[in-house]
Formats: structure tokens, C-alpha cells, sequence
């Protein structure tokens, strides 16, 4: 009974007076009667009373719809006012709330309490050593708060650490508003951080607007948001430190419209506040929103979010040019200069070539598998380029620079397998003209990098790996690149030039990474180790003009200074040597290597060290000792002092083939027969075996094989020296000699072909004749005239002669000088042998002839027309002797 009083009361008012009522209480059933929804553990009885009541002091807000009123300043040691009912108001009135000047706490608390107001109140954080102390914290599934006109101060200063203390902080608060306040997160830069303007962590349906929003401590974003669905506008947002961003979002589905925020880092190296980051969640939509940035890009994204960013909102006081997801797309020949930053979000395969882009510049947020080509983007507000969780990205033939203090031409952030080639980065500002921070296999290849500023060429910095830098110039007033990537890994320089100013061309800041430095050229430049908890390893290998190491104080830095070593091994006829073996030693008799040559005579290239450097002293290697061996040639041993990279030309003097005498042997022989037989060993194939008997001309041996080789001479009596030769294919020539000796005692006999005994005879029948064979020559067949010889313990010459003139039966005469013959001692036919007049001297018709040799004769005869016909004869005087004795 008493509740249908009430809710006549209420309906009646509602009637009467036009009351208004949140829907989430009140809404008309399908019936036209009214329903009512209340909250688990709601009151409605105290819902609708509306007792005001003035308060003094910090405590419990506990009395269902009452409005609070604060009559003076307040303070408390932990948290001030705790809300413990539904429907309740705290209007301040202007007066102020100092809290927490002990211990943790809060302005005011409220745990899952809804249709809750604060209005015309200001928070004052009171320690400033406290951590997790907001000014404002509602949490627990809380919905339809409103917070209205308060001021909230957080200061953290002391110890370098997260704070957390923000200014206002919903988590799992829904369909709540906070308007028209000012909120300020604050610290001393870098102690006492992480300090948010206003925190939305889960819930949905949020309206946040018109609020004033200042934070200047490390990682203190002005308002973060991790919810969905909320709308989010009319803020003016100021971030003043470095990594202090405008709006951090993580959540989906939210509308950001007619926010403006400015981020002015005032730190000197700060450079990554945004404007607007979308760290994660999908689908949110921006809408004239004014982002002003003083050294970061004003629009950034890990990927491609579904973000809906037209060119309403603006950077820099232009419109941003926003691409999110988009893909297989190219940007040619495009002038972005009218736009205040240009965004490829969460894209793939997308080109920009020629463009040129100003302002805030180019930034890459999730973008992989891209292209900057050809192009010229110089940003006077932030960054030239940026590639921020990017991979496999290429910058090719481009111009990129900026002209603001403290940020860079090229930023690369948590990004991989970026190739920037090509390109001249040029920083005239404060600043690294490449900032890289973790980001891995980033080839750097013909670029030049220039920085004319306070500040070093690059700087790698936090668990930035495996880069490498080929073939760059850098141009430098100061130190050319700062290594401060603190892990353990490796990152390769190779033939770049440093131009290096007066500083240094390498400072191994932080770290225990390894680095290779392959032909670089240091122009007189150091490397700088100046980090005492820092373990680099430096190797440096075939520099031109390196300065040396510096250690500026005690650290576990090591460098190794390493000169290149190629050696080619050939012969004394410059012909390569295939695996002759080459091996060093250092001054420590330690084997440094050992290698065989190719078929082109070169080893592979060996790395060898001049000095080893730490903080406490150099140490050098000394002379090396290189040898050189290959079966069948002498060593080769050299000293090798290794301040420089060199080239070791080596020629091996050739052993030569061993030659052993298998015959004949050191002894008198009884007979003419005697072979000549030699065996021959050599590492190489022999190319030939030759003797010289009586130092007579070289005769050129019969071939077995490789190893064996023989002749069957022609020899007289009496004492014989003999000297063999054999050559290999590199012509290396061994040599053996002996001498022997035949017994003076011989016999020869000689016999005659039947044909011969009885005269040789020319049948004449039809004259004139022109080299008329005989009757014995059988035309081209095999001659009848021959002579057989046999000799004893001595070579034979064998000579002829006429015993006259030719006659016929009837005494007619031919002059001998008709007469010419041929002989031979191999071919029976004598075809093509050479033709001899006759006459009555000896001729010699066979020289140094051993026993059964034979010699072959034809004969032939001219006659004029007036010679008379006949069998002509003409009889002939043979006789054989010692070799070199006279007929």
C-alpha cells in the first residue's frame, strides 16, 4: 500500500510537472503503464527523497538521494569521501579536498554506487611520494555518474617509478559522463611517472567533454582509453613530457570529434608524445580533431585498425591524409606539402613514388612489404620519416630530412627487415639523423647520412640487432653513431666512410653486443668505449685510417684489430699450384690456419689480428710465420708482420723426377744388344724421358707408363757414357747418369739377294728411256735387290760402288753417269726415296747398323734415242765396315 502512495505520488509529478526521468529507471511497458528498473540493492524509497545535507569533514557519502554539500576545505591522510549509496550528489561548492597527505588513497571512491554526481569540486593529491592515489576513482560495474566542474592536481616527484596517479579513474564504469573539468596529472619529468589525465580501462558508453586535461611526467597521456563505445569530444589536451601522449586508445568503437591537443615535450631529448595513438581496438572514428605536435608524429598506429580518420581532423593545423588497410596501391608523382601528415596504417604493398610530404611527415604504423621511392619528404614538425612496427618496408633514392630540434629525419621503432638504400638522410638540427630502437636486420646500403647538428649521425638504442650498414657515408660534426643497443647480439659495418668531425666514428655506449667492421675507412677516427658496465666486442677488420680504440674508463669492452690474408702459391714457370698447403703460425707458435690452395693457386682468405685492446693495455700478435709445402717442390717459409691487409705471392722451386737406371749397368758388355731401361717416380704425370749417348743429340724414349720408359740403340764396341732426362708437367727436370762399355772384338758378314751377285741388268728395248727400272726393282713392289747384315759386338756402315760403265752383249756401253738408285733400310718398295748417280767411289748406303739389319736397292737408267737396244749390266762392289771406320 505504502508503495502504490508513492508511485501515485510520483507519476502524479511526473504528470503535473513535466519531471524528467532517466530512462534507465523509468520507461512506459507495452500497456502504457509505467515500469520502474532499479539496481541490484537500490532504495526506492531513499531514491526519492532528496535530503541535503552539509558536510565538514572527509567520510561516508551513505544516505540514498541525498545531496552533500561541502561547507569548507577538507583533508585527509588516506581517501577523503567514499560514496556508499545510490543516488547520491557531493557538491563542493569551490571548496578543496586534500587527500592522501599519508597514506594511499583516494579524493573520492565509489564502488559499483550509481546515479552518482560530484560537481564544483577540487582534488589536491597530498603526498606526492604516494603512488596508485587518483583524484577520482570509480570502479566495480558503476553506471550513470556524473561528474561535473571539479579541478583535479595529482604532483608525484622522489623516486624514478611508476606512479599511476591519475586524475580521474573509471574501470568498468558505464553510461557516465565527466564535463567541464580541469585535470591535472603532474610531476618532476622523469620521477614519479605514468601519471594519466583521465583512465578508462573496460566498461562502455562514456561521454567525456569539454574537459581541460595537463600532464607533464614521463608516460603521463592525457586521456587513455580502454573501453569501448564512448564519445569522447571537446577536450583540450596538453601533454608536456617525453612518451606523453595526447589520447592513448585501446579500445573499439569509440568517437573522438572536436578534441584539441597539443603535445610539447619540454625535455630536451623528448620525441615520442602523440597526438592521437591507436595502440590497439578496432573501428574508432575521428572527427574534427585539431592535433598540434611540437616533435612527434601527430597521428600514430601499430596497424591497421579499421580506423575512420577523414581529412575533418587536422595536424598541425592542416588535414591529415589517413590510409588504414589499404593495399596494392601506388601514390605517384603526388605533392602531400597542403597536408599536415600522411599515414599508411596497417598497409601492404603500397608504393609512394616522387611524392613530396612535409610537416609532420611520413609515418609508417604497421605497415609491411611497402615502398618510399624517388621522393622528397622533409618534416619541420616531427619526424622526416617514420617506421613504427613496420617490416620488410624498402626506402630507395630518396631525400628525407627535418628542421626541428630533437627529432629525426629517419625513426625506426620495433620495426624488422627494412632496407634503406640509396638515400641521403640529412639532420641539420639537435638531434640523430637515424634514431633506431628496437628494430633488427635493417640493411643501411650507399647512403649518405649527414648530421650537422649538436648531435651523432645514429643511434641504435634498446635491443636494436643485427643491423647493417654497408657502404655508407657519413658526414658528421660530432661523433658519427652512438651504440647503445643493450643486448647481446651482432650488427655488421662494411666499407663505409666516416667523416666523423672531431668526435668519434663509433661510440660503443651500452651493451655487450659484437660488432664487425669490414673495410671500413675511419679517416683517422676512434672507436670510443666509454660505459663501465658495458662488454661490447669490437672487430675490426681491414680498415683504412683507424684510429684506435678509447677507453674513457674501466669497462669489459674488447677490440680486435684484424688485417686480411690471401696468399696464391704457383711455380718457377708461373703455372698455379692446385692444393699446395699453406699454414701460419703466430709468435706463440699457435697454428692460426691451414689451407689448400684451389685449382687457380689462391686459399680461401684468412683473417689474422695485429692487436687485442681492453681497458688496461694493447697487446699484439708479432710476426707470423707462413709456410708453404706440396709434395715434389721445396718449402717456402716467410716471417709476416700484419699491420696491414696483404697478398702473399709464393713460387715453389719444383723437385724433380727421380730417375733409377734399370739398364745398362756400370759393366763391359760382349755383345751389340743392349737395352736402355729406366723407372721414374714424381708427384706429377711425366711428360717425357730422353738420353744422350756419348753426348750426342737427345733421343727421345719409348713410353710404358708414367713410371717406365725405354729404348733399343744401335752401339759399337768400346766405352759409351750415358746421361737420361725425364720432365714433368710443371717442367721440372731430373737427371741420371752412367757409363759402360762394349768388348773390341766384332764380326761382320754381309749377303747379298741373288739379283745383286749376278750384276743388276736393264732390259732396253724401245729408246729413248727415262728411268728405266731394273729388272730387279719389280716396278712399285717390293725390290729383289737387297743386303743383309750381320754384325758381332759392332754397328756396321755399308758402302757401294760400279765397277764401271754399262755393257750389253754386243759390247755397246752406256755411261754411268745414266745410272741412279735408292735405298732404304726400312721400306722395301723405296717409294719417295731420294735417287743417287752412280759412281765407281764408295757411297754409304746404311750408317751404324746393328746386326740383321737390311738395306733395299732399286736402280735406274736413262738412255738417249741413239743408244743401241740390249740387256744392259752393270756390276757393282758392296762393302761393310765398322761403324765410322772408312771402306
Amino acid at each position: 500500500m505504502r508503495l502504490k502512495k508513492v508511485l501515485g505520488v510520483f507519476i502524479f509529478l511526473i504528470l503535473t510537472l513535466g519531471i524528467l526521468v532517466s530512462a534507465d529507471i523509468f520507461s512506459i511497458n507495452s500497456g502504457g503503464g509505467l515500469g520502474i528498473f532499479l539496481s541490484p540493492g537500490a532504495n526506492i524509497e531513499g531514491f526519492f527523497s532528496a535530503s541535503t545535507i552539509d558536510v565538514s569533514s572527509c567520510g561516508a557519502l551513505s544516505d540514498t538521494g541525498a545531496v552533500y554539500t561541502l561547507t569548507q576545505n577538507v583533508s585527509s591522510t588516506g581517501t577523503c569521501f567514499t560514496v556508499a549509496a545510490q543516488n547520491v550528489t557531493l557538491n563542493c561548492q569551490g571548496h578543496s579536498i586534500n587527500y592522501s597527505t599519508t597514506t594511499v588513497g583516494y579524493g573520492l571512491v565509489n564502488n559499483g554506487y550509481h546515479f552518482v554526481t560530484l560537481e564544483n569540486c577540487e582534488f589536491n593529491l597530498g603526498n606526492f611520494g604516494l603512488a596508485n592515489s587518483y583524484g577520482v576513482y570509480v570502479y566495480g560495474g558503476a553506471l550513470n555518474n556524473t561528474i561535473d566542474n571539479i579541478k583535479v592536481t595529482t604532483t608525484s616527484i622522489s623516486t624514478a617509478e611508476n606512479k599511476n596517479n591519475y586524475g580521474i579513474y573509471f574501470n568498468n564504469v558505464q553510461k557516465s559522463i565527466i564535463k567541464d573539468s580541469n585535470i591535472s596529472a603532474l610531476s618532476s619529468g622523469y620521477t614519479g611517472y605514468s601519471n594519466y589525465g583521465i583512465s578508462l580501462s573496460s566498461g562502455s558508453n562514456n561521454t567525456l567533454t569539454n574537459n581541460v586535461i595537463l600532464t607533464n611526467n614521463y608516460l603521463g597521456h592525457g586521456i587513455y582509453v580502454n573501453s569501448n563505445q564512448n564519445n569522447i569530444s571537446g577536450n583540450l589536451i596538453h601533454t608536456l613530457f617525453t612518451n606523453s601522449d595526447g589520447l592513448m586508445i585501446s579500445g573499439n568503437s569509440n568517437y573522438f570529434y572536436n578534441n584539441s591537443i597539443i603535445t610539447d615535450q619540454d625535455d630536451a631529448g623528448g620525441d615520442s608524445s602523440f597526438g592521437i595513438y591507436i595502440y590497439s581496438g578496432t573501428n574508432n572514428v575521428f572527427r574534427n580533431n585539431n592535433v598540434i605536435t611540437y616533435k612527434s608524429p601527430s597521428y600514430i598506429s601499430k596497424g591497421g585498425y579499421a580506423s575512420d580518420i577523414d581529412t575533418s581532423n587536422l595536424a598541425e593545423g592542416k588535414p591529415v591524409w589517413y590510409n588504414d588497410s589499404l593495399s596494392n596501391y601506388i601514390f605517384q608523382n603526388v605533392n602531400f606539402s597542403n597536408y599536415g601528415q600522411v599515414v599508411c596504417a596497417g598497409c601492404n604493398n603500397v608504393t609512394y613514388e616522387n611524392v613530396t610530404v612535409i610537416n609532420d611527415g611520413l609515418l609508417f604504423g604497421g605497415t609491411t612489404n611497402s615502398f618510399i621511392k624517388n621522393s622528397n619528404i622533409t618534416s619541420n614538425t616531427s619526424h622526416g620519416v617514420y617506421l613504427f612496427y613496420s617490416n620488410g618496408n624498402l626506402i630507395n633514392n630518396s631525400y628525407i630530412s627535418e628542421t626541428k630540434d630533437y627529432v629525426n629525419a629517419l625513426k625506426i621503432r620495433y620495426s624488422n627487415n627494412n632496407n634503406i638504400e640509396n638515400s641521403r638522410i640529412y639532420e641539420a638540427t639537435n638531434e640523430y639523423a637515424i634514431y633506431m630502437q628496437g628494430a633488427s636486420y635493417t640493411l643501411f646500403y650507399n647512403n649518405i647520412i649527414d648530421s650537422y647538428g649538436s648531435n651523432y649521425g645514429v643511434l641504435l638504442y634498446g635491443a636494436t640487432d643485427y643491423e647493417n650498414f654497408t657502404k655508407n657515408t657519413f658526414n658528421t660534426i660530432t661523433s658519427c653513431m652512438i651504440l647503445d643497443s643493450q643486448s647481446s647480439t651482432q650488427s655488421y659495418f662494411q666499407q663505409n666512410d666516416f667523416n666523423c668531425g672531431g668526435g668519434y666514428s663509433l661510440y660503443a655506449y651500452r651493451g655487450s653486443n659484437t660488432y664487425l667492421s669490414t673495410n671500413d675507412d675511419f679517416n683517422g677516427n676512434k672507436i670510443l668505449f666509454g660505459y663501465a658496465s658495458s662488454a661490447h666486442i669490437f672487430n675490426v677488420t681491414n680498415a683504412s685510417n683507424f684510429g684506435g680504440g678509447y677507453f674513457s674508463t674501466a669497462t669489459s669492452n674488447k677490440l680486435y684489430v684484424n688485417w686480411y690474408l690471401d696468399a696464391y702459391v704457383n711455380n718457377t714457370f708461373g703455372v698455379s699450384l692446385f692444393e699446395a698447403n699453406v699454414s701460419s703460425w703466430n709468435s706463440n707458435l699457435n697454428l692460426i690456419f691451414s689451407d689448400l690452395t684451389e685449382s687457380d693457386g689462391w686459399i680461401n682468405r684468412q683473417l689474422l689480428r695485429e692487436y687485442f685492446q681492453n681497458y688496461t693495455n694493447k697487446y699484439y700478435e708479432g710476426n707470423y710465420t707462413l709456410n708453404t709445402t706440396k709434395f715434389g717442390y721445396f718449402d717456402d717459409s716467410r716471417n709476416l708482420n700484419m699491420t696491414r691487409s696483404r697478398i702473399e705471392y709464393v713460387t715453389l722451386e719444383g723437385t724433380p723426377p727421380i730417375i733409377s737406371i734399370i739398364s745398362p749397368n756400370a759393366t763391359e758388355y760382349g755383345t751389340l744388344s743392349v737395352d736402355f731401361n729406366i723407372s721414374v717416380i714424381d708427384d706429377e704425370n711425366i711428360s717425357a724421358c730422353l738420353y744422350s749417348l756419348d753426348f750426342d743429340s737427345n733421343v727421345t724414349m719409348n713410353r710404358l707408363n708414367d713410371s717406365y720408359f725405354w729404348d733399343s740403340p744401335n752401339l759399337g764396341p768400346g766405352p759409351h757414357d750415358l746421361t737420361y732426362y725425364c720432365n714433368d708437367t710443371s717442367n721440372n727436370w731430373g737427371t741420371n747418369s752412367t757409363n759402360f762399355s762394349i768388348a773390341n772384338s766384332a764380326a761382320i758378314s754381309i749377303l747379298l739377294s741373288e739379283n745383286l751377285t749376278i750384276g743388276v741388268k736393264w732390259n732396253v728395248i724401245s729408246l729413248p728411256v727415262d728411268d728405266l727400272d731394273a729388272m730387279g726393282n719389280n716396278l712399285n713392289a717390293s725390290t729383289s735387290y737387297l743386303i743383309n747384315i750381320s754384325a758381332i759386338n759392332t754397328l756396321v756402315d755399308l758402302y757401294m760402288k760400279s765397277d764401271g760403265d754399262l755393257v750389253n752383249d754386243w759390247s755397246d756401253v752406256i755411261g754411268l753417269g745414266n745410272e741412279t738408285y735408292t735405298f732404304n733400310s726400312s721400306d722395301s718398295t723405296l717409294i719417295g726415296s731420294n735417287k743417287t748417280t752412280m759412281t765407281t767411289n764408295y757411297s754409304l748406303i746404311g750408317s751404324s747398323m746393328g746386326d740383321n739389319s737390311v738395306v733395299f736397292l732399286k736402280f735406274y737408267l736413262d738412255a738417249p734415242s741413239s743408244q743401241a737396244a740390249g740387256v744392259y749390266t752393270n756390276n757393282l762392289s758392296i762393302k761393310a765396315v765398322r761403324a765410322g771406320q772408312a771402306p
